[in-house]
């Protein structure tokens, strides 16, 4: 499961956390979700009965209504956690797995200041928020580039939004990356949810869109500006997005 970050989610409370000799992790069925960030030290803890062990510079998201216990005491754990009401997803681009590593020098700043103005009642909730909101931003920043396969779709998405008016395919795609179209496929859909093919596709659509309203060029040479080589293609591409003809699109004033 994987933290979804493009879904609101709501910071409850947060502080530091240091365990004493031979403290043990509560035992609770969390009632929020829970980040910690480990600043030092090792924090032993299970869910459900399976151990997670952290380390300095890990992060960890405990998720709601887990069991959560301890087999063992921590070492000398220290962190800082905030409680959050968040939603989750299978995978995506802008989800942030459980669990990871940060740069603590340039996350410790802003979850201190953080949990600094959680404590003041003169702080507006909007800028508790959007220093909660940055703070995820930089674990995804720093663990997406961890993430081969995201980073590849990431530049896949990017050199097709840059050459959809060309005649590109996927053997076009995998020969300028060098990989095999199998895995271009894979990766891509995983991180935005289609396949090149129908990102391709709906660039071209949208572009026609464009120039069949703002242009009095021929549909013939529109297919052609948006990168088909014949017309039939285009016509079934076209119609089969919008459900209507490019002339009637026209037409209609669409």
């Amino acid at each position: 499961m994987y933290l979804d970050l493009n879904k609101s989610a709501e910071c409850l409370f947060g502080n530091f956390k240091s365990f004493v000799k031979n403290e043990l992790h509560v035992t609770r069925v969390a009632r929020e979700d829970v980040l910690i960030l480990m600043l030092g030290g090792r924090l032993y803890f299970t869910e459900n009965g399976v151990e997670t062990i952290l380390e300095t510079g890990d992060y960890y998201i405990q998720k709601s209504g887990l069991l959560q216990s301890a087999l063992r005491p921590s070492d000398n754990a220290r962190y800082i956690y905030f409680h959050f009401k968040g939603e989750w997803c299978e995978d995506g681009i802008h989800a942030l797995p459980v669990k990871g590593r940060f740069n603590i020098e340039k996350i410790y700043r802003i979850a201190e200041k953080l949990c600094e103005d959680m404590k003041s009642r003169n702080t507006p909730y909007i800028r508790i928020s959007g220093q909660f909101y940055e703070l995820f931003w930089l674990l995804l920043e720093d663990n997406r580039r961890t993430d081969d396969g995201l980073l590849l779709a990431e530049k896949i998405h990017g050199y097709i939004s840059e050459h959809y008016t060309e005649r590109l395919d996927i053997s076009d795609i995998a020969t300028r990356f060098s990989y095999s179209p199998d895995y271009i496929i894979r990766v891509f859909k995983r991180a935005y949810g289609q396949t090149p093919h129908s990102y391709i596709t709906s660039c071209k659509t949208e572009y026609a869109k464009l120039l069949l309203s703002t242009t009095d060029k021929a549909v013939g040479e529109i297919a052609e500006a948006c990168g088909y080589s014949d017309f039939t293609t285009f016509y079934r591409a076209f119609k089969g997005r919008t459900g209507v003809s490019p002339k009637s699109w026209r037409n209609n004033g669409k």
